[in-house]
């Protein structure tokens, strides 16, 4: 039997981080390699995992100093010796059929399987309950091709499980020299826009394995300047592992980047990263900017708004002022 392994980064969810391993442990998949890694918690979080890992030998307990979720991944993954990796969130759960579902899908050890997720609060977890026949559930496979081009060019919102990491398995063959970067809020990006370029097809099952916990103070809520600070950078790393020749993804790229360019103006103005974040995105400007103009992906309107409020940003702040957009937290 195949062993999975299952990486959960953990910092100050004592409220959650239980319910989170209970659904990982009683998977009817019972192979499992359960890595819970601790980054400083203060809020007791780091003695629930040791708690578990005295329980069930299945449970690997690391515990670091740096509160950064990509440091914690890059720590399981150094510690996983599974044949297929999966990720969930702490605040998060799964189906206990989750593992069974996705590795019955399986067609190659280039492929990574997806389940579909749901957005769910304390009132709204029924389905986590319900058994599903494995035979029977439905799939579709796209190209890894395929899926690197619907991060971008779908709307946002149906990008969504294009981008993060916690709704699949992973061929722990292709991720020996993978490992995550640390930018706020979009570490999942990064990593799947180099992954889709090495797998063959990415199989989704149409059934619900993954449960997407809403919680405010997650980074998903957060809106804080640190945030808004490293996200340029993030989508300009993400434009530097897209080759040349994909001009239709590296033009939808764009578009988002140059959206968040702006926008990152406006709510760091006034902050110790304002002079920073606008040397920076001066620098992308100058680096991308005859690729922007002349892309056919971007709309001539797309292009004179950007014009109009990157040389008058004025005109952005009232307007987004106007609409009610606050200003990050420091």
């Amino acid at each position: 039997m195949d062993l999975v392994s299952v990486i959960i980064p953990v910092y100050n969810v004592r409220d959650y981080l239980e319910r989170c391993l209970k659904s990982v442990l009683s998977q009817t998949y019972e192979n499992l390699e359960v890595i819970v890694v601790d980054n400083g918690s203060t809020d007791g979080s780091g003695e629930i995992c040791d708690a578990f890992a005295s329980e069930d030998s299945r449970v690997k307990a690391i515990h670091l100093e740096n509160p950064d979720v990509s440091w914690a991944r890059n720590a399981g993954l150094d510690s996983a010796s599974g044949d297929w990796i999966m990720f969930v969130d702490s605040d998060d759960f799964i189906h206990r059929q989750a593992v069974e579902l996705l590795l019955s899908a399986v067609g190659g050890e280039n492929d990574i399987v997806m389940g579909d997720f749901r957005r769910v609060n304390d009132a709204d977890v029924d389905e986590v309950t319900l058994e599903h026949d494995v035979a029977s559930v439905q799939k579709s496979i796209i190209t890894g091709r395929g899926a690197l081009d619907s991060m971008y060019t779908l709307p946002d919102g149906s990008n969504l499980r294009y981008l993060v990491i916690w709704n699949r398995l992973y061929p722990a063959s292709l991720l020996k020299d993978l490992r995550f970067q640390n930018i706020y809020g979009m570490e999942d990006q990064p990593f799947n826009v180099a992954l889709y370029q090495k797998v063959r097809n990415v199989i989704r099952l149409r059934v619900t394995s993954y449960f997407y916990y809403l919680r405010k103070g997650s980074i998903t809520y957060e809106n804080s300047c640190e945030k808004w600070s490293l996200q340029v950078r993030g989508f300009m790393e993400m434009l530097s592992l897209i080759p040349v020749e994909e001009t239709d993804i590296r033009g939808h790229l764009l578009k988002k980047l140059y959206n968040k360019m702006l926008t990152s103006r406006y709510f760091l103005r006034g902050t110790k990263f304002a002079e920073s974040s606008k040397d920076y995105s001066r620098k992308c400007f100058r680096e991308t900017r005859r690729e922007y103009f002349s892309s056919s992906v971007i709309q001539l309107k797309d292009k004179a708004i950007f014009i109009l409020f990157w040389s008058f940003p004025f005109i952005l702040h009232f307007i987004m002022y106007c609409a009610g957009n606050r200003q990050p937290d420091t």
